[in-house]
């Protein structure tokens, strides 16, 4: 939605009809596109890539409206390579970082080749583009920034180089064209919708052991996702990470170490099996919530934390292994297809009031 408040209104008022350059200069790249550049380092001749009118329009206190970026100016389309460096009053500079907002709302792009000397993508680089095909990001990036390539349906797939060490907030948010994900084990954290609403994003997802944080929602809304491996190194699975991943079906592990399982975890799953492990502390509110599919769990929890009819929110669970471990059982209030056998572990030390009600 294009919202631009008063102030905004008021501010651009002033400058329509005026030729405000926001940018040090412009220069056709190969594939025939009028790019623009702030030079960065003029001693070590750096430039970065940028849009027309972005300096004059960040730091208001305002919703954007995305056309403002290019307002008077061409937006760039088709296949775009970005140079490795540019030429400007006969000196060479190199091209070494993609400025915030330097492509919003370019819809008519199409294949992106980046080279490497970029280091450094910014926050909404590429937010609500056109992007099309595979995309791959050099070695030379150790950061996918907050945004980044936000809403960019026509990604099919991204190569990941073992460079990268954060994906930020909502990097790769609503990519619904994305069907393919490889994260390299380099990656440390993994920011808040990183991955929501990639509805085309199909297969066996493998979060590698070098993950230790997952953010909110992390992989919200991912429809096709039939299959998940986490990190070994989580203590955390947060609130909604595979909020309806309704195709996650089978066996799901939480691995030793994780101590909480936030709200609505996974919630609308279609997983059967659920193993839990001895650390697990906390389950929240509705991590299970209208989890029909789910018909065993493998309870080793030594002491967790859970309301008392928490499992019912899987109303369709038949049998619940109890692991060696166990010392506390509550939360099976309401399990009206708890059917199997009960055998508790000599661990056991309590079972709280209305456990199995």
């Amino acid at each position: 939605m294009k919202k631009v408040l008063l102030i905004m209104v008021l501010f651009a008022i002033s400058f329509i009809g005026k030729a405000q350059q926001t940018y040090d200069f412009s220069a056709v790249c190969e594939t025939g596109q009028t790019l623009y550049y702030i030079i960065t380092d003029g001693e070590n001749r750096e430039v970065k890539v940028t849009c027309p009118n972005y300096s004059w329009y960040v730091g208001l206190e305002m919703e954007y409206d995305e056309e403002y970026f290019y307002y008077g100016y061409e937006k760039p389309v088709g296949n775009l390579t970005i140079p490795s460096s540019v030429e400007q009053n006969g000196e060479t500079y190199s091209v070494t970082a993609i400025d915030s907002c330097a492509f919003v709302a370019c819809d008519g792009l199409a294949e992106l080749t980046i080279p490497n000397t970029i280091t450094a993508i910014f926050s909404y680089a590429f937010y609500h583009s056109g992007i099309k095909g595979e995309l791959a990001i050099p070695q030379s990036v150790v950061s996918i920034e907050n945004n980044t390539f936000y809403n960019c349906d026509g990604i099919t797939s991204v190569l990941l180089p073992n460079s990268i060490r954060n994906i930020a907030d909502r990097a790769f948010y609503s990519c619904a064209g994305l069907t393919h994900l490889a994260i390299p084990n380099s990656v440390q954290t993994i920011g808040k919708e990183a991955f929501a609403f990639c509805v085309g994003l199909t297969g066996h997802l493998v979060i590698p052991d070098s993950v230790t944080e997952l953010g909110n929602g992390a992989f919200k809304n991912c429809l096709g996702i039939t299959g998940v491996t986490l990190s070994n190194s989580l203590t955390e699975i947060p609130a909604n990470a595979f909020y309806q991943c309704s195709a996650l079906t089978g066996t799901f592990v939480v691995p030793e170490g994780v101590l909480l399982i936030g709200s609505r975890a996974f919630q609308e799953t279609g997983i059967k099996e659920l193993t839990l492990p001895t650390t697990l502390a906390t389950i929240s509110g509705h991590a299970l919530y209208h989890c029909y599919h789910l018909k065993i769990l493998n309870y080793n929890a030594i002491d967790c934390g859970m309301h008392s009819d928490q499992m019912s929110e899987a109303p369709n669970i038949e049998t619940v292994n109890f692991g060696d471990a166990v010392q506390t059982i509550e939360g099976f209030k309401n399990c009206k297809h708890l059917i199997s056998p009960l055998v508790f572990p000599n661990s056991l030390r309590t079972i709280k009031t209305e456990a199995f009600f």
